[in-house]
């Protein structure tokens, strides 16, 4: 009794699949097995290395003295309230406030990101730090997704290809 269902099954999946397959207009050279051009790691990566980068300026920033540890404290405080802020908006269902005030945070943002910006054109030796920090980061990622991809072909018993 399986069988004649299973073979219903293929003929039906092979009479609705191979129209398809068949139409599909696919450029043979376009057509390839390569898992790395749709990274799945890059927002993690971008995660990654914005948040260690921030981590970087403000480290370099302390330590010659261009802002100072209260005000780095400051910042923080008014991110963690301005979350609190958001949560408070979110839980009462004021979401014309909410993304209205997600809008001036997004600009107060944007101001800071631009003095940071300013700040590292300005400075070879950070500059520098932050393109090696980078480099590290996205080979770092580039061995895990290679030991990622032979984990899968060795699991999957097929012969990587480079």
């Amino acid at each position: 009794m399986k069988t004649p269902l299973v073979l219903i099954a293929l003929g039906f999946s092979l009479a609705v699949g191979l129209p398809m397959i068949s139409s599909a207009e696919v450029d043979p050279a376009e057509a390839t097995m390569n898992v790395m051009r749709h990274n799945a790691f890059q927002p993690r990566l971008q995660r990654v290395i914005a948040e260690g980068s921030r981590e970087i300026i403000v480290n370099y920033m302390l330590e010659h003295h261009v802002i100072v540890q209260e005000q780095l404290d400051e910042w923080e405080a008014m991110r963690a309230t301005a979350h609190e802020e958001l949560q408070e908006l979110r839980e009462a269902g004021d979401f014309d406030a909410m993304k209205t005030r997600m809008a001036e945070l997004r600009a107060e943002m944007a101001q800071q990101r631009a003095v940071f910006r300013d700040y590292v054109s300005q400075n070879d030796e950070l500059r520098l730090q932050l393109a090696e920090f980078r480099q590290g980061v996205r080979q770092e990622f580039r061995e895990r997704i290679r030991v990622h991809v032979e984990q899968v072909h060795n699991q999957a018993g097929e012969p990587i290809s480079e």
